[in-house]
């Protein structure tokens, strides 16, 4: 019944060696039956030929070990709304499925990524439990049956679990991201039909699912990740030594050597420190410092101007009056791990 949400999420299950992921994969891939599509090292291309018009479940092992990783993240963008995927030379594809991943690491990187995963990490059992899942797994035609039977539940609350899942997608819970909200409210949608709650049971299954998710397991956004990526790049100084960014903003203000130097540096590369603000001019930082990441061919500052305080101005650099964007230092002190009480003067 995945096909029938407006909102799918997807699911990754990451863990070191020896946590459990390709068992928990085995088990559910025994469960799903003949539904369930094993790939491994896979392409996108040849993973939109294995699904054609199936609506199967899509498991994913050791997705680590893929190369291909990137583009088929992208095709899994495209599955939470039920896009339509089209290549040059090609019919159209629409998936409307929820994938499955395992690997060491997952490769999420972006918020738009991460927050479309409901995401499980798994631990290492103590020493004296290990093994002992394995022991007590039911055997394969208790895990086939078990399969039928929730496929039998979910043919029959479906249409019911619609209903519900148009009252919490939209629930707002405190500290949670709206995204990760409505990921986890289609598993709460069909269990709350299943149960056959009301719409405030419901709500509270709903909050009690997103109980273990804290703010710490979501991610602050691409403008956080695209000033982090800027504060942290390489920068090419005198007689072939390098510094980052975050480092030169650092040494502004200390003397005045490094602060005449770090200025210079950081002026060919589109970046000024200003009193209580950093200054960023969108296409000289792409060109310079942003060359060959996923940031490249976006506009970052639409994305800059999204931080909490930043607003477009006009600013001298290196004698030169220029557009761009400024933000606020407070928004840097944490990065950069600056006292909040540290005192900075205007050029």
């Amino acid at each position: 019944v995945q096909t029938i949400w407006r909102w799918r999420p997807c699911v990754s299950v990451a863990g070191a060696s020896n946590t459990g992921k390709s068992i928990l994969f085995q088990t559910l891939r025994t469960t799903f039956g003949n539904l369930a599509l094993n790939a491994e090292d896979v392409t996108e291309a040849s993973l939109r030929q294995d699904i054609g018009g199936r609506a199967c479940a899509i498991f994913l092992d050791e997705f680590e070990d893929s190369s291909h990783r990137k583009k088929i993240l992208e095709l899994f963008r495209a599955t939470s709304r039920g896009g339509r995927v089209t290549r040059w030379g090609q019919k159209a594809f629409t998936i409307r499925h929820i994938p499955w991943v395992a690997a060491i690491e997952i490769g999420l990187k972006r918020a738009p990524d991460m927050n479309r995963f409901i995401q499980f990490e798994l631990t290492r059992p103590p020493a004296e439990e290990f093994g002992k899942l394995t022991e007590n797994l039911p055997r394969a035609p208790e895990l086939v049956q078990m399969g039928q039977d929730v496929l039998a539940v979910a043919l029959t609350v479906a249409r019911a679990a619609q209903g519900r899942y148009e009252a919490l997608h939209a629930h707002k819970v405190r500290g949670i991201d709206p995204r990760v909200v409505e990921n986890y409210a289609v598993p709460a949608a069909l269990l709350a039909a299943a149960y056959g709650l009301n719409e405030a049971e419901a709500i509270e299954l709903l909050e009690d699912l997103l109980g273990p998710v804290t703010e710490l397991d979501q991610t602050e956004g691409d403008e956080m990740d695209l000033l982090t990526t800027i504060l942290t790049s390489s920068v090419d100084m005198d007689r072939g030594d390098k510094s980052t960014v975050g480092h030169l903003l650092s040494q502004v203000y200390v003397s005045s050597a490094q602060e005449d130097s770090a200025k210079e540096h950081l002026g060919r590369y589109g970046i000024a420190k200003f009193k209580g603000s950093l200054f960023l001019v969108p296409k000289v930082v792409t060109e310079k410092l942003l060359r060959g990441t996923d940031w490249q061919r976006q506009n970052i500052g639409t994305i800059l101007e999204r931080i909490d305080g930043a607003e477009k101005k006009r600013k001298r650099i290196s004698r030169t009056l220029i557009r761009g964007i400024l933000i606020p230092w407070s928004q840097l002190e944490e990065l950069l791990g600056e006292d909040d009480d540290k005192q900075v003067e205007d050029f």
